[in-house]
């Protein structure tokens, strides 16, 4: 173990071999210095897992914006996995598909391991109706198939389905703070739509890392709003690596900046189209009828001007309905504003609703396709549970293992465990914590002080529950003396105003004791 003078020393001779010595000097010294279960560690060595999974293949993708290209270094050393997760809220909206499925169908179809899971158990953080949850599941279900997601290239399942989720969750909030959850945005925000808010609309991004983790994903796609919740999921990956030893990979946001990913609503153009939108008209469902989808979009709101061009910070609803037109098409927006040169916002209109109209004609029907067929719509999800409870229940396993939970015959490995904190002084404690303590310490004295009687177990005083008398010295109590109270009494006099006949009798209260 090095100390602080050495490190400093080392690090100034490495400095002059270049950077990139630095770097992995500093690497190597902080996992020896800091991390004692990993220093008879071979520097560089991977995890028993990415030996068998050959994780030292590189693999680099077209596809997807990332974010923290830190970790792709990193994550080279595993093998590319993608993992995404949807709650059951009914039916997608037009800004789901294109901005995150149609996205998920891209990367299969390039042939990614890619993982999509129907994340029932987020739902149940806010309220929710048993029997609406368990046909939105199916709705979703149905939904995702019809747009493209196949079950034999990626692995669709329902998150409920597979135990090792919630397990997995319980592990990594052991090693979670409740500061670090504090510091996210969500919980603030859906905590305002509830006067009693339950535990799990707190921790639930544990359970979303747990997810992540459980796969061993190392990318994710999500919407910029996330991204916090996958900084978590990536300091509970260094935080277990660095305490139990390199398990899982450290995964990578995969944000959709493109247009695709700014379908707006429909009646408020200054936010995104959303799920939880209180306006219906504001969203285009996939299972929307066409004649519902052209009202929906004949009410966008607009502005004054009837030419029709593309300028998101001046004019935000023309411009989100030529986004729309340009993502259901395949077309450019320059292409697609070129063409509506001699239109009207009315006229345009009807263009975007037909195009939308027929955009989404397969995947509703495919929808109703799946929905009718609810049987084999069960036996894929559960083809899909069966394959990611293989994986789960591996990961789970070695988690386990590097514990020390469970009976296995295998000793795992040691680690550093921190002391706990010192018990508090109670010389140093306020003098106010100190009265408040001796009051709750002596709970029948207090009562007797301040109400003249105490409250005495059964048995008697000085005696305890099971009938044992207790040797103890009786307190002198002060004798209480209680005061009479003040009853005020009604006294009446009669005054005569000047120049009228007429007497009116005037009430004067005046106290006086009155002894119970």
């Amino acid at each position: 173990m090095f100390r602080f003078g050495k490190l400093h020393r080392s690090l100034s001779k490495v400095a002059k071999k270049g950077q990139t010595a630095v770097y992995s000097q500093r690497r190597c010294i902080q996992a020896r210095s800091f991390l004692p279960g990993l220093a008879s560690r071979t520097a560089g060595t991977p995890s028993a897992t990415a030996q068998v999974t050959g994780g030292n293949k590189q693999h680099v993708h077209p596809h997807g914006n990332s974010v923290n290209s830190g970790h792709e270094e990193h994550n080279t050393r595993w093998p590319r996995k993608v993992f995404s997760g949807i709650q059951p809220t009914g039916s997608l909206h037009l800004g789901n598909y294109l901005g995150a499925v149609r996205k998920w169908v891209q990367l299969q179809n390039a042939r990614d391991d890619v993982t999509v899971c129907i994340v029932d158990l987020h739902s149940i953080t806010m309220p929710h109706n048993p029997p609406l949850l368990r046909e939105n599941i199916f709705t979703m279900a149905a939904t995702l198939l019809a747009c493209g997601i196949d079950p034999t290239k990626s692995t669709l399942f329902v998150q409920s389905a597979v135990a090792e989720h919630a397990e997995f969750n319980w592990i990594l909030s052991s090693l979670t703070t409740m500061p670090r959850l504090a510091q996210l945005p969500q919980f603030r925000e859906k905590s305002r739509l509830l006067k009693d808010v339950p535990l799990g609309l707190y921790v639930y991004p544990v359970l979303q890392a747990a997810d992540i983790m459980l796969y061993k994903s190392t990318h994710v796609p999500v919407g910029a709003d996330q991204i916090q919740h996958i900084q978590l999921a990536q300091h509970l990956a260094r935080i277990y690596n660095g305490r139990y030893g390199e398990t899982f990979p450290v995964c990578t946001a995969i944000i959709e900046d493109g247009d695709a990913s700014r379908v707006l609503s429909l009646r408020d153009p200054s936010k995104k189209m959303s799920k939880s939108e209180a306006n219906p008209k504001a969203t285009i469902n996939l299972c929307d009828s066409p004649d519902l989808i052209t009202q929906k979009i004949k009410k966008a709101v607009t502005d004054f001007t009837s030419d029709i061009t593309y300028n998101p910070g001046k004019r935000a609803g023309v411009s989100n309905l030529v986004n729309i037109h340009a993502q259901v098409t395949g077309q450019s927006i320059k292409t697609v504003v070129n063409e509506a040169a001699t239109l009207d916002t009315a006229k345009y209109k009807d263009r975007v609703a037909e195009a939308v109209v027929e955009h989404l004609r397969p995947i509703r029907e495919q929808i109703h396709h799946h929905m009718t067929k609810r049987n084999e719509m069960i036996y894929l999800l559960e083809v899909g549970a069966e394959k990611a409870r293989q994986q789960a229940r591996q990961t789970l396993n070695d988690v386990k293992q590097r514990l020390g939970l469970g009976t296995s015959a295998n000793i795992p490995a040691a680690v550093h465990v921190a002391p706990l904190l010192p018990a508090p002084d109670i010389s140093k404690t306020s003098a106010s914590r100190r009265m408040s303590k001796d009051f709750d310490g002596n709970v029948h004295e207090r009562h007797e002080r301040m109400y003249g009687f105490g409250d005495q177990p059964s048995g008697g005083a000085g005696q305890s529950a099971t009938g044992e008398v207790a040797d103890m010295p009786q307190a002198v109590v002060p004798r209480v003396i209680r005061r009479a109270p003040i009853v005020p009494t009604q006294s009446m006099r009669v005054e005569k105003q000047l120049g009228s006949t007429r007497t009116r009798h005037v009430s004067r209260w005046t106290p006086a004791m009155l002894r119970i």
